[in-house]
């Protein structure tokens, strides 16, 4: 059995013998084609798509943000972390405004959290 420190020598002395002692990997462009050719058109199983999804949509996100507050489940935006932490079958993600940048997140202002 290795130790986790004889592992991590291991890989830092591959690792440098594959870059010829570069910090940064360098793919060819005929393994950058195989690999992009390999992940075009995979099929993902519901499973695995579900396994994959770390939080619920921005609009699941809404509809839900407003019923806890009007249940008074959460006041403030340390409450909803710490039910979001507590509850993480919902999948609600504990930093919103990071999930949903891309998605039209606008702020806390607009639940008066």
């Amino acid at each position: 059995m290795f130790t986790d420190e004889h592992r991590q020598k291991l890989k830092d002395t591959n690792y440098k013998k594959l870059n010829k002692g570069s910090e940064v990997l360098k793919l060819s462009d005929e393994t950058k084609k195989k690999l992009s050719d390999s992940l075009k058109n995979r099929i993902f199983t519901l499973e695995h798509r579900e396994k994959l999804r770390k939080c619920i949509s921005y609009s699941e996100f809404e509809i839900y943000i407003i019923i806890l507050i009007k249940n008074k489940i959460i006041h403030n935006i340390s409450s909803y972390r710490k039910y979001a932490k507590n509850n993480p079958d919902l999948k609600l993600p504990i930093n919103p405004e990071k999930c949903y940048k891309k998605y039209g997140w606008v702020g806390w202002k607009k639940y008066e959290l």
